[in-house]
């Protein structure tokens, strides 16, 4: 036979009763939400994700490898677009560049990525299945630093550092060169050739200078175009 689990006694205040108003204290039962936090050194460690966050979440349980090329995230057999990625709480529509490139922000900006697979706030959205929520990082105050990436198809370039006192930046930016690596092998009697090419920004600005008051302004975006390239003729 099984025993009854033990029973774990806690010490709260007695009842009191004041102007025939009961008052009782008791703990509250939290919620039971799952939430995964990913940090920028954790993405650094995991390989086959080519440093994106974005791409650690898919190796997470109760998230479906996507189909080849597709950057999608499928949390828990839902479809793609039940599940939603926010930048400091804003919607990214399209996380990924074109066939499941590099991710549009680039990660050395990102502090960390909460990743909900279910039972979330709605302050979160209309998302049935799962949120991920980038958060970025405060751009560095000591002195001037940055990086530049070159790779095969596109290069990256990130620039952080403070400018006076309490007002600091960090720009990045990525530009693809498909385009231009492709099109000496392009024969001269092509009718029709598709030339892809992709690039993104970020910008923050955070100031400091007021007491216990932070003012950030984040800009971002990004564009992924084809170029149609034939009979000496070319367009966007």
């Amino acid at each position: 036979a099984l025993s009854p689990p033990p029973v774990i006694e806690e010490e709260f205040p007695e009842d009191e009763i004041v102007d025939g108003e009961v008052r009782t204290t008791a703990r509250r039962i939290p919620p039971d939400v799952t939430r995964r936090t990913i940090t920028l050194e954790e993405v650094r460690r995991v390989p086959g994700t080519r440093g994106d966050v974005v791409r650690v979440v898919q190796n997470l349980p109760g998230v479906a490898r996507p189909p080849a090329f597709s950057g999608q995230l499928v949390v828990r057999g839902a479809a793609p677009q039940d599940t939603r990625i926010l930048l400091e709480g804003d919607v990214v529509p399209g996380v990924f560049h074109f066939l499941g490139g590099p991710a549009v922000v680039q990660s050395e900006l990102i502090e960390a990525g909460d990743f909900f697979p279910g039972n979330f706030g709605v302050q979160y959205g209309r998302a049935t299945a799962g949120v991920l929520n980038l958060r970025t990082r405060k751009p560095r105050e000591d002195k001037l630093h940055g990086f530049a990436q070159v790779d095969l198809l596109d290069s990256s370039l990130m620039i952080e550092g403070p400018i006076v006192d309490g007002l600091s930046f960090a720009i990045a930016g990525r530009r693809s060169y498909i385009d231009v690596l492709a099109r000496p092998f392009i024969p001269g009697d092509a009718n029709a050739f598709v030339l892809p090419r992709y690039f993104d920004y970020q910008g923050i600005l955070r100031l400091t200078r007021f007491d216990q008051h932070t003012v950030e302004l984040l800009l971002y975006g990004s564009r992924d175009a084809l170029r149609l390239v034939g009979d000496g003729e070319e367009g966007g």
